[in-house]
């Protein structure tokens, strides 16, 4: 995560119940949460996925690597650190003619905060979400070469059951509200044929400004040019019968107004009978830096993989970042 997205994240999860104070604080938060990572495949080789082909994942990383998906699949992506409690439902539907479709629904969770008057007793319950839904189509060039695009709304919702602003306001106040649209775009090239590498770029969160009711002002989106690369050790699989290793690394860097500093994502997985995957990572960048770790497993129709970031704010209060992915393969 970003040092400004920690930093918004951070004031709207410690701030206290009050609408004036908050809205400002929401506004940002919402476009920050953004560059929340999610999904446990992505997180355990420590982001390094923008030439990767991970399903759903890809949504949120490369959706160009959708191109290359050969079953449907429906998955279930949930994630949780300090900042927040996220989930995502995806489904993937490849199609030879056609190419592939996706969409998905996600729900970010940015705080829940009791409402007190000035005598401590609680009044309400505030609520802060993230809500937005996705549609992608992505497709293939002579099956090397791969485009994509996803289309997503998101809505900022502050929600209230009781009072949530200053002591003395009705409890029948709107509301707070924000709704703005992006898209991402995405290529990748796959050089199998000839060596075993693979490249990527992709842009995104492109889109307007994300402005709540109450804030002071539009919050740019983080926008982000993203490359990367991938290489199969092709030397292992000479040595291990059934056993793969890939590496991956990528460069991001913010765009715009709502960019943030460039980082370095690497990252490594290792599978055994394209069933077992090992996974490790590490994000290079100002004040936000360190390892991953995850692990995978893939039957025949389910496969899950677990993550989790051994280092940052989260880790050092006590709630290290945590994801999990559940798969149906169809």
């Amino acid at each position: 995560m970003t040092t400004r997205a920690r930093r918004a994240l951070a004031l709207l999860t410690l701030a206290g119940a009050t609408r004036v104070a908050d809205a400002q604080s929401i506004n940002e938060a919402g476009a920050q949460s953004l560059v929340l990572p999610l999904g446990a495949r992505t997180v355990g080789i420590g982001g390094a996925a923008v030439a990767g082909q991970f399903g759903t994942e890809s949504q949120l990383t490369n959706p160009a690597g959708l191109g290359f998906a050969t079953s449907r699949e429906i998955a279930l992506l949930h994630g949780q650190d300090f900042f927040a409690r996220r989930d995502l439902l995806g489904v993937v539907l490849p199609s030879r003619r056609l190419g592939t479709f996706a969409a998905s629904g996600y729900l970010v969770n940015l705080a829940e905060t009791p409402a007190t008057d000035d005598f401590g007793n609680q009044i309400g319950t505030a609520y802060v979400r993230s809500v937005s839904a996705a549609a992608s189509y992505a497709s293939t060039v002579a099956h090397d070469f791969s485009f994509g695009l996803t289309y997503r709304v998101i809505q900022m919702r502050y929600d209230c059951s009781g009072t949530c602003t200053v002591p003395g306001a009705p409890v029948e106040d709107e509301p707070v509200r924000g709704t703005t649209s992006m898209v991402d775009l995405g290529a990748q090239y796959d050089f199998r044929k000839r060596v075993p590498i693979a490249v990527g770029a992709a842009v995104r969160h492109l889109g307007l400004r994300l402005q709540t009711k109450d804030a002071d002002q539009a919050d740019p989106l983080p926008t982000q040019l993203a490359v990367g690369a991938r290489y199969d050790v092709t030397a292992l699989a000479r040595r291990v019968k059934d056993a793969r290793l890939r590496v991956s690394a990528d460069f991001v860097n913010g765009l715009g107004a709502g960019g943030a500093d460039p980082a370095v994502h690497l990252g490594a997985e290792g599978t055994f009978r394209s069933m077992i995957a090992l996974r490790g990572g590490w994000v290079q960048r100002t004040g936000d830096s360190g390892p991953s770790v995850g692990f995978g497993y893939q039957g025949k129709r389910l496969g899950f993989d677990v993550a989790r970031q051994l280092s940052g704010f989260s880790v050092e209060v006590g709630d290290p970042p945590t994801y999990v992915a559940l798969r149906y393969l169809f």
